[in-house]
């Protein structure tokens, strides 16, 4: 599904009003060996294409969509990607988990 950028911009500030574009320090949960990056209640989201993290996120999990898994990243439930699947452009409605 493809959406117009000034849509799909005003649709993400709207829905995640109240996240943040910083890089808080991340932890490892010991159990499941996985990274997870904490994202603040405040601000606004960037996604970045390059980034194997940040290029999506999860709206339910409030946090950007992948994560780290013992050497892999992996999707933990995106709801909307910017440029992995165009160059570019915004897909949404991906899940993983």
């Amino acid at each position: 599904m493809k959406m117009s950028v000034p849509v799909l911009a005003l649709l993400i500030a709207i829905s995640i009003a109240g996240c943040s574009d910083t890089y808080p320090a991340a932890t490892v949960d010991p159990v499941s060996d996985t990274l997870a990056v904490e994202i603040p209640t405040e601000g606004m989201i960037t996604l970045y294409s390059a980034d194997p993290l940040a290029h999506t996120f999860s709206f339910s999990r409030n946090a950007y969509g992948m994560v780290i898994q013992g050497d892999q990243v992996k999707n933990s439930g995106s709801d909307i990607d910017f440029g992995s699947y165009y160059p570019d452009e915004f897909s949404v409605g991906i899940e993983g988990g």
